[in-house]
């Protein structure tokens, strides 16, 4: 057993590694190390510039659209289990008012109704307090596109206009390491 425990921890890294068999706590890890990777975007962390780069397309992949370095980008809050939503995140990207509804999930399946609901939530409030902003409606997993699964579980959220990524699809354009522990270990490690 006790090697058994050591060759798991080996291969899914220390950033997740629980003793737990189950997703466990994941999630709300998830939700940390993402909410952090999508501030760090922000023109404030420039002086990291390979990070900060690298922020900034993960950050461009879940929108649509590309992040130029001499592109603005400010006033990145993120609003972690508001409402129950994963990550609700707003953000000013040159001139342009942005929100994007975060659901990540670490290998489980959606709840009947959670995305609706969700986007009842995020609608209304935004229809009602902020008309201007351009929403954007995201599911990151960690299951691989590739694996019969991603879309068994998830093919509903598609349907109901959510982009779809796997954790690896959001850095496929990312080699060095950035030279951030925590960026390198949860976006480059396999876990």
């Amino acid at each position: 057993m006790a090697t058994n425990k050591k060759q798991r921890k080996k291969t899914i890294g220390q950033l997740m590694y629980d003793s737990t068999e189950t997703d466990g706590n994941k999630e709300p890890l998830m939700d940390y190390i993402i909410s952090w990777t999508l501030r760090h975007a922000a023109d404030d962390f420039k002086e990291g510039k390979t990070l900060w780069l690298y922020c900034r397309q993960i950050l461009g992949k879940i929108i649509g659209k590309t992040i130029e370095e001499n592109d603005s980008l400010s006033e990145i809050c993120v609003y972690k289990q508001e409402v129950e939503i994963d990550l609700w995140v707003e953000f000013k990207l040159n001139d342009e008012d942005h929100a994007i509804l975060i659901e990540d999930k670490y290998y489980g399946k959606l709840s009947e109704n959670q995305l609706e609901d969700y986007i009842q939530k995020f609608d209304k409030y935004y229809k009602e307090n902020e008309p201007s902003y351009e929403r954007h409606y995201c599911l990151i997993s960690c299951i691989q596109r590739e694996d019969e699964k991603f879309n068994q579980y998830y093919g509903k959220a598609k349907d109901l206009g959510f982009d779809l990524f796997s954790l690896k699809e959001l850095v496929t354009d990312i080699t060095p390491p950035s030279g951030s522990d925590i960026f390198d270990e949860f976006w480059l490690e396999d876990w």
